[in-house]
């Protein structure tokens, strides 16, 4: 999803902080919950290895999947009052199905179903209910231009994928280096530090050498 980020109101810096700190409520969230993630996670183990992701990225899945329930309230209500349980989830996961649900939301919708079918866990809908809940209250944090859950949770996936990349281990090429996280992944430089680190490779001299007509090269410029 595309983000107007050139009408956000305030400083990147502050628009990044306020990020942060909707991605460290999530992260609390997550411990709060640890008992149904630990659940899903030894259910993954068992069906689906590889696919055992932190907290915070899991509660993803679970804000995506109720969004998508959201979104079918309406229609279901024509046919019958819904319950958030898992003979619910079941006929969401259908019904998104037959309607053409793009994949990977598909994929994580099912993965969801199979896990609360498998281990009779019916408060999967309820959890990602409240997550939308907690989102729409959180999202104001943002500002008006981008408290739209769509825009919040699409701003607060950027910053939950980067944290667990940095926390994850190295993976390693073909040639045996290890591949680094891209620089929005990487921690930030230690608190203090004025000026930005230079790129790698050799170090341009600060200033002539002697005997050397050409001007000095240029500094990196200092933070403003």
């Amino acid at each position: 999803m595309a983000l107007a980020t050139a009408h956000i109101p305030f400083p990147a810096s502050t628009a990044a902080a306020r990020v942060a700190a909707l991605a460290n409520a999530l992260e609390a969230r997550a411990q709060a919950l640890a008992p149904l993630l630990d659940l899903h996670r030894a259910h993954l183990r068992n069906v689906a290895p590889g696919l055992i992701r932190t907290g915070p990225e899991h509660l993803l899945e679970l804000l995506d999947l109720g969004l998508l329930w959201r979104s079918q309230l309406a229609a279901l209500r024509r046919a019958r009052a819904p319950e958030a349980g898992v003979e619910e989830l079941v006929r969401l996961a259908s019904r998104l199905a037959a309607e053409g649900c793009p994949e990977p939301a598909l994929s994580r919708v099912r993965a969801w179903r199979d896990f609360a079918v498998a281990v009779d866990v019916r408060e999967v809908l309820a959890v990602a209910d409240g997550l939308c809940a907690w989102l729409e209250r959180s999202a104001s944090l943002l500002g008006p231009y981008l408290s739209a859950p769509g825009d919040a949770l699409e701003l607060l996936r950027a910053e939950v994928l980067c944290r667990a990349l940095r926390r994850r281990p190295p993976i390693f090429g073909r040639d045996g280096a290890a591949l680094t996280a891209p620089p929005s992944a990487r921690p930030p430089a230690a608190s203090g530090a004025d000026d930005p680190a230079p790129p790698p490779g050799p170090v341009a001299p600060r200033g002539p050498e002697r005997g050397d007509p050409r001007p000095a090269a240029a500094s990196w410029p200092a933070r403003s």
